[in-house]
């Protein structure tokens, strides 16, 4: 199986993008809530990250009620939340998986990719689902509590020196993305 879709493959990335954007991606991972393994950048090109045992999604290939469950349960929300923020399009069936019922991510260095830029153009679409409306291309309303968002958003901003200054780009773009979310929160919708 590929590990992007073919409009992601257009777009090379570096191993030092590749690297940060894992490091980051956890980073934001803890602000939202979302599950995924911790990472440490130790050299140019090299992380160490936790290991993540538990079931591979890919073997619930067929199975969408099964999918779909996991997609709606608040891990699996998280997930979806963490990915449209860090424009991660390349959350296939080989990029998460089922740990004592909860959903966690693997592999996030297609993050902040000109791939994941654009989100109706994303490949897999699947637990994003509940924040974007891909089809339509307009974000959707979400269940985020104003304590939710405010907590989120404290934390969010607690992170922004990490992506300083090389990768202040990121940050901004992943913010404008949390606005939006925001805006169509429960609270403010």
């Amino acid at each position: 199986m590929p590990s992007a879709t073919p409009s992601a493959r257009r777009f090379m990335r570096s191993a030092d993008d590749r690297a940060d954007a894992e490091r980051l991606a956890f980073l934001v991972a803890r602000a939202v809530g979302a599950k995924v393994p911790a990472a440490f950048r130790y050299s140019e090109t090299e992380l160490l990250m936790d290991y993540v045992g538990g079931i591979p999604g890919r073997t619930l290939q067929g199975d969408e009620r099964e999918q779909e469950r996991l997609m709606s349960t608040p891990s699996g929300k998280r997930l979806g939340l963490l990915d449209v923020l860090i424009g991660n399009e390349d959350r296939n069936p080989g990029n998460w998986k089922v740990v004592d019922g909860e959903v966690v991510g693997i592999d996030q260095g297609e993050a902040w990719s000109d791939a994941g830029k654009s989100l109706p153009d994303w490949g897999y679409q699947t637990f994003g689902r509940e924040y974007y409306d891909f089809a339509n291309d307009r974000w959707r309303k979400n269940d985020l509590s104003r304590a939710d968002v405010e907590r989120m958003e404290e934390a969010l901003k607690a992170v922004r020196s990490e992506f300083i200054p090389s990768r202040q780009e990121w940050y901004d773009d992943m913010m404008k993305r949390f606005a939006e979310v925001k805006k169509h929160s429960r609270w403010r919708a």
